[in-house]
């Protein structure tokens, strides 16, 4: 297939070889720019700007205590800046045990999550006595009942159970309590309630809420004065 095309040549030409490219096909396909994102634990910014070294004049780093988190913003004049976002976390070990929340274990799941999770506790002997006395669990129920009423309308109606067993009151794990933290150990409280249904488990530390607002404020404050000594400024978000 033959094509004609027109060259047009200044009035000065002097005869030199002109080369004229033809190109042919669709023009180039427009991409648009997508803003880059990226989360992760506490650490993440820092990693980040520690890497990449963004300008720190188009750069902005918000610490939000109230919302646990750290976020960096690069090129925060243009609508695709970079967006990085580091969070405070429960680490594993918090997590699968539900601790202070609102889960209930089975006896069947508490023993699996036990049998599985042995390296978390502090005093491997104790980890040992605690299976045995779960594979084994008996629980003994005394109930009192109190139903008094004289002729004057007072009523006296109380019940009280006791329930006995053999599964340790407590027992220390010790790792991680939030993601990127250290290491730390303390004590957990089993917890327990005998229904119709049967028996249902959760766990409770003080100890560990105590831990826990120790542990972020320090993260906090060492990433706040890592950060400042790459030569970013931090706000804090109040």
């Amino acid at each position: 297939m033959e094509t004609n095309v027109n060259v047009t040549v200044p009035e000065n030409y002097n005869g030199t070889p002109v080369v004229v490219h033809l190109l042919s096909g669709g023009a180039p396909k427009v991409i648009n720019p997508v803003a880059f994102k990226m989360s992760g634990d506490i650490t993440t910014p820092r990693i980040y700007l520690n890497g990449q070294k963004p300008p720190s004049t188009c750069s902005v780093v918000m610490f939000d205590r109230e919302n646990m988190c750290i976020g960096v913003t690069v090129d925060y004049m243009n609508e695709n800046g970079s967006k990085v976002t580091g969070k405070v976390e429960n680490s594993e070990m918090v997590t699968r045990y539900a601790i202070n929340q609102d889960k209930k274990f089975t006896l069947d799941e508490l023993r699996k999550l036990v049998r599985l999770t042995g390296p978390w506790f502090k005093d491997e002997n104790q980890h040992r006595a605690l299976m045995i006395n779960l594979n084994t669990f008996n629980a003994k129920v005394e109930a009192q009942i109190a139903d008094e009423k004289n002729n004057r309308g007072s009523e006296n109606k109380q019940l009280k159970r006791d329930v006995t067993t053999d599964v340790p009151f407590s027992f220390v794990l010790q790792g991680p309590i939030l993601k990127g933290g250290k290491s730390l150990s303390f004590q957990v409280d089993v917890c327990l309630e005998i229904t119709d249904g049967g028996v249902r488990f959760w766990l409770e530390s003080t100890e560990l809420i105590k831990l826990s607002t120790q542990c972020i404020d320090e993260m906090f404050a060492a990433e706040q004065k890592a950060i400042e000594a790459l030569g970013y400024t931090c706000i804090t978000v109040s």
